[in-house]
């Protein structure tokens, strides 16, 4: 799907002990979410190491970059989410970063795990118009999230369900979120979910 500079929005799963070959990448921000399991990540940055379930990774293809995956455990699968967007301009040095971030941080409210926009504290960078938040909430909770005017979005619970105004979407369902200032998610079980902010 494309949506904005958003140009794909992936739940993917590698088996035990199985991996993905080396993939060249160039012009694209990568942004990886670990589900469940163990990522195993190489690229050819020199950057070597495993993803947990919780960690966020942001790769800016830049001028290009290749990266290899796979899970290393034995007996389970490793999910993650991975969305690419297009950059805000092309080219530059390529990077990859990656942080941790505990199922209960902020819980209850949304908190920004990587952004291209100004003033992002804590997040990840990224070389696009876009903000990737996360929100925890138990059965019932709700979290209010506001847009930049003009900004748009899109938000999938991965796990649990969620429901946006009159819309409800199940684990690893999307709900297109567009022309509002503020959108109020509420938890159908406990839920984690993700939403994209974008600008125009």
């Amino acid at each position: 799907m494309q949506w904005g500079d958003m140009i794909m929005w992936n739940q993917e799963a590698i088996s035990p002990r199985a991996g993905l070959p080396q993939t060249p990448h160039s012009d694209t921000e990568i942004l990886t979410y670990v589900t469940s399991g163990m990522l195993y990540h190489e690229d050819i940055l020199g950057n070597v190491g495993a993803l947990q379930a919780g960690d966020c990774q942001v790769i800016s293809a830049g001028t290009g970059v290749a990266i290899r995956r796979g899970n290393p455990d034995e007996a389970d699968p490793v999910e993650f989410v991975q969305i690419w967007l297009i950059p805000n301009h092309q080219g530059g040095e390529p990077f990859s970063v990656v942080r941790g971030f505990a199922d209960d941080r902020e819980q209850g409210q949304f908190a920004t795990l990587a952004s291209g926009f100004d003033n992002e504290g804590n997040s990840l960078p990224m070389r696009a118009n876009a903000r990737l938040s996360r929100v925890v909430l138990a059965d019932g909770g709700a979290a209010d999230y506001r847009f930049e005017a003009g900004n748009f979005g899109y938000v999938v619970p991965l796990s649990g369900r969620v429901q946006v105004g009159d819309v409800i979407a199940d684990r690893n369902d999307g709900i297109l979120i567009n022309d509002v200032e503020t959108v109020t998610v509420t938890a159908m079980g406990h839920t984690i979910a993700l939403l994209i902010e974008m600008a125009e």
